[in-house]
């Protein structure tokens, strides 16, 4: 800029100074441009009094005071969006990472390991799963396409089932905050999100953690539940929402009769009160309950259609009413599950470090407990649908539970997996926004830390192998490739050696070895098969799996026996096979064999 320039510019900035009324903008701009240098203090010095109404500060110019703090704000306002999603994303990573480690270190078992032979069967040219038999839960529209994809990236090894349970339970977990959360926004959003994410945030130890985090046992069921709770919650009375429902119950049901109980029906029980009610929507509640009720039919068609097309036979499931006599122990082993679910069961348990982590997961059955009386006040048809459907689902599957023979013990506790996601989406939705839950916050708060610290903990624990993987690495080292074993023992084997060896299941039957039908394939005892040894678990009861003698009357006397651990592996220097598939009486041995009689 030329000093000739620089004059005009000053004389021009005074004379703005000097003009009444207001500043135009465009010569506002000038004056903060060009008012450089020494010109700067004449530029901004105050007007007279009187003379206009812009103001202007002693020392920093209008345009830096409180910058910072607006550009801040504008800057948050306009990046929110992407910064809360990135921030969730990474949350969700740390969270599957610390469930990964939890689950790993809970190891496999035998049902996991039957769930990825049946995904890599699938996945190598059999859909359909022609010649299985399954258990009375087939998995098979939830876990097993799951299991696909993990095993595409990771092949087949007990890694699968680990990956899977952490990722299903991420998924609950995310879901249920959604859920939880609703349209909510700022703190009482964010309350929501903590209470319901809480109160899952850390799996207890042992059987809890065990049934959420390890082999398929209905986690997956409700991870389409909640999918479905959250499409009724948010679409709400669109007209398209009673199909939705319909095609999304029809598909867990398929895979998972529990959904008939803890979906369908309290769909069906809160849609016919809305409809009693009388209330406005009782076009789409009609819709809904029609949808609810159909898809059972329609998951029993769909069951029946894979069945005749050739492909997989799940197990009839055989629950009944008990007995009244055998009221008051499934009262206490409901009571003591639900602890057991939430990580709360401290009964057994010595004072120490686990018995405190067991104690302060008790706020999580507390809280949830509150919800539910705080539900129970309330008049099953007002407000949405969502929350009488949680509490139906809960009092249904407690009740069932109570009353059927699925109560056996606390290896039972996965038959209630809709209490826990069901009663924290309950507890996130009603407890924020009440007088007390404000004065609880402080301690709420020190609970979420203690629960962090739990997972923490036990993610960091050593990986546990599965355990027949002592016995899989012998027989890989003495290139023993085809045998038998007790349900425990086989697939699992078969799955910790990645297929190198091939040990299939079977069952004592009228003091007979025979097939298994029960989590196995035909094919596994038909020619070109073979086996040439079997695995007994030594920790049998009274030998219900089978004993060496037992095996020695059928089979002749071994070339070889070698016990491993708690495991005793018996070899023979000849096929096993035949004589496990013939020579059984009538009504001994699996359905395939005795349909065979029948067709002979």
């Amino acid at each position: 800029m030329t000093e000739g320039h620089g004059a005009a510019s000053q004389r021009l900035s005074f004379e703005l100074l000097q003009t009444p009324g207001p500043v135009p903008r465009a010569c506002a701009e000038v004056v903060n441009v060009e008012a450089t240098g020494p010109e700067r203090s004449a530029a901004e010095l105050p007007a007279a009094p009187g003379k206009g109404d812009l103001p202007v500060p002693d020392r920093i110019p209008s345009r830096f005071r409180g910058t910072r703090h607006v550009e801040l704000r504008a800057a948050w306002r306009r990046h929110h969006r992407p910064l809360t999603v990135v921030a969730c994303l990474g949350a969700v990573l740390l969270l599957y990472a610390a469930y990964l480690g939890q689950s790993r270190a809970l190891g496999t078992d035998a049902d996991g390991a039957s769930n990825v032979l049946q995904a890599w069967d699938m996945l190598h040219g059999n859909p359909l799963l022609r010649g299985w038999w399954l258990s009375d839960v087939s998995f098979y529209t939830t876990e097993l396409p799951e299991y696909m994809l993990v095993e595409l990236v990771r092949g087949l090894n007990p890694g699968v089932i680990n990956a899977a349970g952490a990722a299903t339970y991420t998924a609950l977990l995310a879901l249920a905050v959604l859920l939880a959360r609703g349209r909510a926004t700022g703190t009482a959003g964010l309350l929501r999100v903590l209470i319901a994410g809480g109160i899952m945030l850390a799996p207890g130890p042992g059987i809890g953690a065990a049934s959420v985090l390890s082999s398929p046992d209905h986690t997956g069921t409700q991870v389409v539940l909640l999918l479905i709770w959250l499409v009724i919650d948010r679409l709400g009375d669109r007209w398209y929402l009673p199909w939705l429902v319909g095609v999304l119950l029809t598909w867990v049901e398929m895979a998972d009769q529990m959904a008939v109980y803890v979906g369908a029906l309290p769909v069906i029980v809160v849609s016919a009160i809305r409809l009693s009610q009388r209330r406005g929507s009782w076009r789409l509640d009609v819709g809904l309950l029609a949808a609810a009720a159909a898809s059972v039919a329609l998951a029993m068609a769909g069951t029946l259609l894979i069945r005749r097309a050739g492909g997989f036979v799940a197990a009839p499931t055989h629950a009944v009413f008990i007995t009244s006599a055998q009221l008051p122990h499934n009262v206490s082993l409901t009571a003591e599950s639900v602890l057991a679910l939430f990580g709360a069961d401290f009964f057994g348990l010595r004072f120490g470090p686990a018995a405190a982590v067991a104690l302060l997961h008790l706020t999580g059955v507390l809280l949830v407990a509150w919800a539910c009386c705080i539900a129970a006040r309330r008049r099953p048809d007002a407000g949405g649908r969502l929350v009488p459907i949680l509490v139906a689902g809960i009092g249904i599957n407690l009740a069932a539970f109570v009353l059927s023979t699925q109560a056996i013990d606390l290896g039972s506790t996965h038959e209630l997996a809709a209490v826990l996601p069901f009663g924290a989406v309950l507890a996130g939705r009603l407890i924020p926004g009440r007088p007390a839950t404000a004065a609880l916050l402080p301690a709420l708060l020190a609970v979420l830390v203690g629960y962090a610290g739990a997972l923490a903990y036990h993610a960091t624990r050593p990986p546990r192998p599965p355990a027949t993987q002592a016995v899989a690495s012998w027989l890989t080292a003495n290139h023993l490739t085809a045998g038998i074993g007790d349900y425990w023992t086989a697939n699992v084997t078969t799955v910790a050696t990645s297929g190198r060896v091939a040990v299939r299941p079977v069952d004592l039957s009228c003091g007979r070895f025979s097939p298994d039908a029960w989590e196995s394939k035909e094919s596994w005892y038909e020619p070109p098969s073979t086996a040439t040894f079997l695995v007994l678990a030594l920790t049998s009861a009274t030998g219900a799996d089978g004993t060496a003698a037992d095996a020695v009357a059928q089979f002749g006397a071994p070339v070889r026996t070698a016990r491993i651990g708690a495991y005793e592996v018996l070899v023979w220097n000849h096929d096993l096979l035949p004589a496990v598939t013939g020579g059984s009486a009538r009504g001994c041995g699996p359905p395939w064999l005795e349909a065979e009689r029948v067709r002979g």
